[in-house]
């Protein structure tokens, strides 16, 4: 599905590069096709809930540690992050996941979501929220 994902935004972009005006970025406009074609193809699918983030946490979250202990706090902690992502609300997902993994800024992000900058913000601010509070009562629940 990524694969073909990937090859559909390539065509669009290919398509409609003579009509891109230079307004902003490449890397933002080729992001909002992206961004475009994920949703539609998540609505077509009804797949809200099965968000793939894997391929994003494998590449954000690297492992550092070289014994075995380590690498399975590492591993325990990308499930943990995984999850909690996973259980946010679809608006504040897709922000975070541009935000903190993709590495794009709020301006790019709002030009990709056609959201408001201060929306963007916003929703970030409260996935991030969302995240901590998830995660606190995880690890609580650890300790007991």
């Amino acid at each position: 599905d990524v694969q073909d994902l990937a090859q559909d935004v390539f065509i669009k972009v290919f398509k409609n590069l003579p009509k891109f005006k230079a307004e902003s970025k490449l890397s933002t406009w080729i992001g909002q096709i992206a961004y475009r074609e994920s949703v539609n193809y998540l609505r077509k699918r009804n797949r809200y809930n099965d968000y793939p983030i894997d391929e994003f946490t494998e590449n954000q979250l690297k492992e550092s540690s070289q014994n075995p202990e380590e690498r399975s706090i590492a591993n325990d902690t990308k499930m943990m992050v995984r999850t909690a992502v996973a259980k946010l609300p679809e608006r504040y997902r897709q922000v975070v996941v541009l935000y903190h993994l993709e590495e794009f800024s709020y301006q790019e992000i709002s030009e990709i979501t056609e959201m408001p900058e201060g929306t963007v913000k916003s929703y970030i601010f409260r996935g991030r929220k969302l995240l901590k509070e998830y995660l606190s009562t995880v690890l609580k629940n650890e300790q007991l």
